[in-house]
């Protein structure tokens, strides 16, 4: 009962109200990162962190999001924190 309850409320429509708000919390002047011209999947670049080069442990990897899917984790996460799914 309590999860159907749940569920109600995070997966009801997404409204104007939450892209809009989900779009105000962006960043400008960032880069966009991929298209779907790749398919749809995100791109992950190794970036350099320390010490020697030549280590692949001494990377750590971005990801970096199209427009579209930044939104739709930020009104997802939205909708998931409404939701009472924090824990």
């Amino acid at each position: 009962m309590q999860e159907r309850h749940l569920n109600d409320r995070v997966f009801t429509p997404i409204s104007k109200e939450e892209v809009k708000g989900a779009f105000r919390k962006m960043k400008s002047g960032k880069a966009v990162g991929p298209d779907l011209m790749n398919g749809g999947h995100n791109t992950v670049i190794p970036l350099y962190n320390k010490g020697d080069a030549q280590d692949c442990n001494n990377y750590r990897g971005i990801k970096l999001l199209s427009h579209t899917k930044k939104l739709w984790k930020r009104i997802i996460e939205g909708k998931v924190k409404k939701g009472g799914f924090n824990s």
